[in-house]
């Protein structure tokens, strides 16, 4: 069973190789320049949207991780506020001698979380175990890469007897 699974992957990969095999011939015989394995290889690296798509998953799962550890930190709110009176404040018909028609408020709080029950904490712990799997799927895509290479190598080189 796990045979039939390397075997799937391995075909999968000689299939993409074979696809930029063919992208990159045309570039190579219309310019008439041969091209390195390594440079082949870069290149295909380079423009594989699953390479791209992984980065940006680790990328995520990063901005993710740092975000519930600012849960630790305290947070600072400001307000402001302002109110114009029309007309001067007036009780029974009396006008207050020196009202000011405008009034102005500013607050500034800050606030440390204390006691969370463990939220922020245990927030973290996923986070982080989330960037772990993203990394882990990111490698683990490199190292299918890796195999598919060697394997499509293999296959080119002569059989020597």
């Amino acid at each position: 069973m796990q045979l039939k699974m390397i075997y799937k992957q391995l075909k999968k990969g000689l299939v993409i190789c074979i696809l930029f095999s063919c992208a990159f011939s045309s570039i190579v015989f219309s310019q008439n320049t041969v091209l390195l394995v390594d440079s082949a290889r870069s290149i295909a690296l380079q423009n594989n949207n699953t390479i791209k798509a992984a980065t940006y998953n680790v990328n995520v799962a990063t901005s993710n991780m740092l975000e519930a550890k600012g849960g630790h930190l305290p947070s600072l709110d400001l307000n402001a506020g302002f109110l114009y009176l029309q007309d001067p404040i007036s009780f029974t018909g009396n006008e207050i001698a020196g009202a000011l028609n405008d009034i102005y408020s500013v607050g500034l709080s800050l606030n440390q979380n204390i006691f969370s029950g463990n939220r922020v904490k245990n927030n973290v712990l996923i986070k982080e175990e989330l960037e772990r799997l993203a990394m882990a799927q990111k490698i683990s895509l490199f190292q299918k890469l890796f195999i598919a290479q060697i394997y499509i190598i293999g296959n080119l080189l002569p059989c020597q007897k």
